[in-house]
């Protein structure tokens, strides 16, 4: 109780930070869950401290503030899965936020903090970091698949919890703390999402259709099928009862509390449809990338889009952060 009533008394800022914490507060000690805390405070210090000098201009040396983290530590690549381990110097951490090594040999690129800086470990000890710099290569490739990998996503709770698809309808499941694939099954070529918050379902995109499928016994429970295109990009809203997809000529919302049933439908007015997202601030906002622009649309208010120019090409990928509630675009 005391443990529950500690994450609840949590500031809305930190409402992301909460749920990690109240998935696993079963497993927390009052010891424990205080060592987090003061982890994460002293881990979002600093990140305000280099946004401030960032924005205040540039170092002695003429160069720009550079953040003195290392971010994204489990890193997917295109073609094949990596992601960097803890062995041969890394002190890796899946629920840190600052990842360490001392032999700079493992940086590709480098760089000394003129002044001294100190990150917060678990144990609630501090330790120096004279400098920063991006990992030369992953240290563990997941080999399996056949054919290119089209997609990855990571399980919101079960946090070595990994699935991937590739372009030949092939879905495999993989245990990142064993580097191990736990589990291989066909039924997506596009897309996998899992379902956030539960991560009970996994959605996946397979020609014009997207599956709901059961992580846990790896049985299907609801086809969606309305597309009459390949459908592209699918995404959950942050409450994970509803699942929006996209083919290049229309864009869908379904609910997966009602049997997977469509319940919004947009039609493309000539601007070919690409990715998705909902905006992680408006849950009810779906943002679709198309060519050069982003369309912001609320099903539940009409069928209207408002159009925002973005990019120079077609807008291939969208991603948002709940911590920040801004979405990010990228254009191929």
């Amino acid at each position: 109780m005391q443990v529950s009533a500690i994450i609840d008394k949590l500031p809305e800022s930190w409402k992301e930070f909460a749920k990690v914490l109240r998935h696993k507060q079963k497993e927390l000690s009052i010891e424990a869950i205080i060592t987090r805390l003061r982890v994460e405070e002293e881990a979002r210090n600093q990140d305000k401290a280099v946004e401030l000098n960032g924005a205040n201009g540039t170092k002695k040396n003429g160069s720009m503030a550079q953040a003195n983290v290392t971010e994204e530590p489990l890193v997917a690549m295109i073609t094949e899965i990596n992601i960097l381990d803890g062995l041969g110097g890394w002190w890796i951490d899946s629920g840190a936020t600052r990842h360490v090594c001392h032999d700079k040999a493992w940086f590709k690129t480098y760089s000394i903090f003129e002044d001294k800086k100190k990150i917060m470990l678990g144990d609630s000890h501090t330790t120096d970091v004279l400098g920063t710099g991006e990992p030369t290569k992953s240290l563990y490739k997941f080999l399996g698949h056949a054919e290119q990998v089209m997609s990855v996503d990571f399980h919101p709770t079960k946090l070595d919890l990994l699935c991937s698809c590739d372009s030949n309808n092939e879905i495999r499941l993989w245990n990142v703390s064993q580097y191990a694939c736990t589990r291989v099954s066909k039924g997506a070529t596009k897309q996998v999402r899992f379902q956030p918050q539960f991560g009970k379902l996994l959605a996946t995109a397979a020609e014009n259709g997207i599956n709901l499928i059961d992580v846990e016994t790896d049985s299907l429970q609801f086809y969606l099928k309305g597309h009459v295109k390949d459908v592209l990009s699918i995404c959950w809203d942050t409450s994970g009862k509803y699942i929006a997809s996209i083919s290049e000529d229309s864009a869908r919302v379904w609910s997966a509390v009602s049997g997977g049933k469509c319940i919004h439908e947009l039609h493309s007015n000539g601007n070919k449809f690409r990715s998705c997202t909902f905006h992680p601030g408006y849950s009810q906002l779906l943002i679709i990338g198309g060519y050069q622009s982003l369309e912001l649309w609320n099903p539940t208010e009409s069928s209207k889009t408002r159009l925002v120019p973005a990019h120079n090409g077609l807008i291939a990928a969208l991603a948002d952060s709940p911590e920040t509630e801004m979405v990010a675009s990228a254009s191929s």
